[in-house]
This record gives structure tokens, sequence and C-alpha cells, in this order.
């Protein structure tokens, strides 16, 4: 496990009801606008914070990324007690997404972006694998101290997430969130 990867027995925290209220699913959600025809991919799923309300917005298959089986299978847990049928699980590094070219119109990724290794390699293969129009909502801490989530030393700021974004290619615009938190919301031009 990487140094800044997620601890996975953590991962109570992670459905708490204190974080729905800080981050309401359902409301960072719309900055993408899911349609029931959309094809979504959530990157550094974890539990499934995202996933599941992602799996209710549309009919498609929502295909759930992690690094780590452990965060899977407690995702699966919560997919079959919520009887949902349209989730696929790939155990995965966004270094190299198990995934094939313009296979999704929209990503979510939360709170993964500051664990990676190669941010810009990360972009390119959200990149990849989005179709042309997609939308991706990248969501990060802000670069500040609070009182959860990693250190402020491996933060990445809004201003240098957009700068990346807009170097890979996507149209960006930063979202707010919260105060604590973050989103980029990236998009691709038609072809």
């Amino acid at each position: 496990m990487s140094e800044h990867q997620f601890d996975p027995k953590h991962a109570d925290f992670l459905l708490s009801e204190e974080r729905r209220t800080t981050l309401p699913p359902n409301e960072v959600l719309s900055h993408l606008e899911i349609q029931k025809n959309d094809k979504v991919a959530d990157l550094g799923c974890g539990n499934g914070f995202f996933t599941i309300p992602i799996a209710k917005m549309t009919d498609e298959m929502v295909t759930a990324v992690d690094a780590q089986q452990g965060m899977l299978d407690l995702l699966q847990a919560y997919v079959e007690a919520e009887d949902i049928e349209n989730v696929r699980y790939l155990l995965s590094s966004l270094g190299h997404i198990h995934q094939p070219d313009e296979s999704v119109n929209k990503v979510m990724a939360a709170f993964v972006l500051h664990e990676v290794d190669d941010l810009g390699v990360a972009l390119n293969e959200i990149k990849r694998i989005m179709k042309p129009g997609g939308k991706a909502l990248l969501l990060e801490w802000k670069a500040k101290k609070t009182e959860s989530g990693p250190p402020v030393d491996i933060r990445i700021t809004e201003d240098e997430l957009l700068d990346r974004v807009q170097q890979s290619g996507f149209q960006g615009k930063i979202v707010s969130i919260n105060d604590e938190h973050y989103g980029v919301l990236a998009e691709l031009d038609e072809e």
C-alpha cells in the first residue's frame, strides 16, 4: 500500500452521516449532470460513497475502480445490500486504468489524485477512457490544515489541479464544494 493510500480500516467513516452532511453525494454529483444513458467510471471508488448514488442515476453499467481489493469487497457488500445490479468492479491503479479507450462519458474521481505517483499520467488515463464531450469531476482537499484528510504537503491546490487539467487537453473550471474540499470540472471537446 502506498504511504498516501487510504487505509481501508477507516472505511466506515467514508459512509458516515457526518460525511454525508458535509459532502452531500447527490448535490456534489449534480455537477456531472448524470443522465440515465451515461456510462460512468468512479475512480478511487472506495466503499461506494459516490458509486451507489451514481448507479441509481444511470441505467448503464457503472465501473467502480480502486487500487485496493479490500475497498472493492466492501463496495460489493454495500451494492448487494442495496440490490443494485449495474456496478462492475475493477481492481486498477490510475496510472493504467484497465478500461477501453473512450468507454465512458462521465468520470468521478474523489480524493484520489493526491495519492497517484504521477498526476499527468493519471489525467491522461482519465482522458483516454472518456468519450469526446465527456465530463469528469475531480474532487480534492483544499491545501490547508483541516481536522481530517491527507497531510497538507501532499494536497493539490485548486490552481495547480486546474492548470494540470488544462495542460492535459481538458476545458476546466473550479467548482465550490465546501470549506475543506473543492472540485475541478474537466470537460472534453466534442470531436
